[in-house]
């Protein structure tokens, strides 16, 4: 093996690849950094993310992805309510979609819940499965904060949002957008 002369370019990378693997390093960091912003929706502090990365949310799958289960530092509860005339009635919507996960119901996970247009999609499923169609429905989100350490979650002050209010004389939307 030969030493290279002093002041010789001693760099593995072929010439003609520097310039490509510079931008795709930069490109993986760009990709990071913009993962680093979704990663404020995990703190609820969606006010300071950028509305591109909300509607884009899937492309950003790396920034979400966790090696280990984290403690929830949140009790959620997402309640489904019916309006018939002028009155409301309360929806029973784990018998209205019995699939459970480990986790829960799909429809109280974070994922599911953070993007309005399956909210729109769960609101129209509602109406369409009910024996009597309702004029609207309402689907709720109760959150409280988790006492870490103790069996008993007590409900106590808690957050209040309304993930969707649909009128079931609209057109049923699909899952994947499609109107029917």
């Amino acid at each position: 093996m030969t030493t290279p002369p002093a002041g010789a370019d001693v760099r593995t990378t072929p010439g003609w690849l520097r310039v490509p693997a510079l931008l795709g390093v930069l490109a993986l960091a760009g990709y990071f950094g913009l993962c680093v912003n979704y990663s404020l929706l995990t703190l609820d502090k969606r006010d300071q993310v950028h509305p591109w990365i909300v509607e884009h949310i899937d492309w950003f799958w790396l920034g979400n992805w966790k090696m280990f289960t984290g403690l929830d530092r949140w009790h959620v509860e997402v309640k489904a309510h019916a309006r018939y005339g002028r009155e409301w009635k309360e929806i029973d919507l784990l018998a209205l979609f019995p699939s459970v996960t480990e986790s829960g119901p799909r429809y109280q996970r974070g994922p599911f819940r953070r993007r309005p247009y399956r909210t729109r999609v769960l609101a129209s499923s509602v109406c369409h499965r009910l024996d009597e169609t309702p004029d609207r429905i309402k689907i709720d989100e109760l959150k409280w904060k988790a006492t870490l350490g103790q069996m008993d979650q007590p409900r106590g002050h808690y957050k209040y949002a309304v993930l969707a209010d649909w009128d079931c004389t609209w057109p049923h939307p699909s899952p994947a957008g499609e109107v029917w």
